[in-house]
């Protein structure tokens, strides 16, 4: 294949592109190489552990395919609407699938190291039945307005070459990015909070480990479920980044990072990349028990079977369900398994 006939851009100019710069299609379909292979991997886990709950992270993945596949044919010749346009809004959008996913396995988590007792809002200021509906609402919430700014800002770039006039096409676009602008900006707002509950339960659960319910510890123990945890949190910190990215680069098509291909590969593309990577390496699949990654969480048949929470090396915290012995006093100095108060309980 002739990569240098397919890169020629003899047939327009940069001021003509609605990418502000001369896209690679070289680098474009390394791209495509790159996640196609990452969201196969995904794709295999996803089907083999029947992790349905992970639904929204396979409509991110192949949003993400998709976009920059549609990028590899509109960087050939930019002026073709359909494919920039496709590109534009799948790579903007796909995000907030992937966004929605880390929110789910979050609350997993929650649900599957949490003792019955520490459910509530003095211990992860909020609790594990709140967590998916409370940020999920919140990302689709921003998601349909990024979705109406961003559809409204790229039908304006790319009717640029139209009998219309440069002012009502100015409008058009800078109405589209301002409402873009509001919508990442909400997304950006969740991901806070998402920040500060995620280190809270890092916090406290620091030195928890889950028994089974005959005191037995699981498979799915030890550092697993913590490892996933930090992989949830640290792919929520890759997507915020890109989201800062974007509010930067959407603000006016002056903007240092919008006209730079580097930027957009760098700060938008790498770190959802690398949100893939880590769920592929650290797949719920692969670490939580079965009754915890269904579509459908059953919380009753949790809470009745659930195992025990042990602080070692003071003490162990039975099953919640098997034990009503009091514990006793925890000896002096030390504090009880979340730092509260000087006694034991039954959780």
């Amino acid at each position: 294949m002739n990569w240098v006939n397919i890169c020629s851009t003899d047939k327009w100019t940069v001021e003509e592109s609605p990418y502000l710069y001369k896209p690679s299609v070289v680098i474009a379909v390394i791209g495509v190489v790159l996640f196609t292979g990452v969201s196969l991997v995904l794709f295999y886990q996803f089907v083999k552990h029947r992790t349905w709950f992970l639904w929204a992270l396979v409509i991110g993945m192949g949003m993400e395919c998709f976009g920059f596949l549609l990028r590899a044919f509109s960087a050939k010749d930019v002026l073709k609407v359909l494919p920039f346009l496709g590109s534009y809004l799948f790579i903007l959008l796909a995000p907030s699938f992937l966004a929605a996913s880390c929110y789910g396995a979050f609350g997993r988590v929650l649900w599957f190291a949490t003792p019955s007792s520490a459910r509530n809002f003095r211990t992860l200021w909020v609790p594990p039945r709140w967590i998916t509906p409370v940020f999920v609402t919140f990302d689709l919430f921003s998601f349909l307005i990024q979705l109406f700014g961003g559809a409204k800002a790229a039908s304006g770039i790319a009717s640029a070459g139209e009998d219309a006039s440069k002012e009502e096409l100015a409008k058009k676009i800078e109405s589209g990015k301002n409402i873009l602008l509001v919508g990442l900006s909400l997304q950006l707002a969740c991901f806070g909070l998402f920040a500060i509950i995620g280190g809270r339960f890092l916090w406290v659960s620091r030195k928890w480990v889950v028994q089974g319910p005959e005191g037995k510890v699981t498979g799915a123990t030890g550092r697993q479920w913590r490892s996933m945890n930090w992989a949830i949190n640290g792919a929520a910190t890759l997507i915020t980044l890109r989201a800062f990215y974007r509010i930067f680069a959407e603000q006016n098509d002056t903007n240092f990072f919008a006209r730079h291909e580097w930027a957009f590969w760098l700060l938008d593309a790498l770190p959802i990349f690398a949100t893939l990577v880590l769920f592929a390496a650290y797949h719920p699949g692969r670490i939580l028990p079965q009754q915890y990654i269904r579509l459908r969480l059953d919380r009753k048949a949790i809470i009745n079977s659930k195992g025990g929470i042990f602080y070692p090396p003071a003490y162990t915290i039975n099953n919640p369900i098997q034990s009503n012995t009091a514990l006793g006093p925890v000896p002096t100095g030390q504090a009880n398994y979340y730092g509260y108060g000087s006694r034991g309980g039954q959780y």
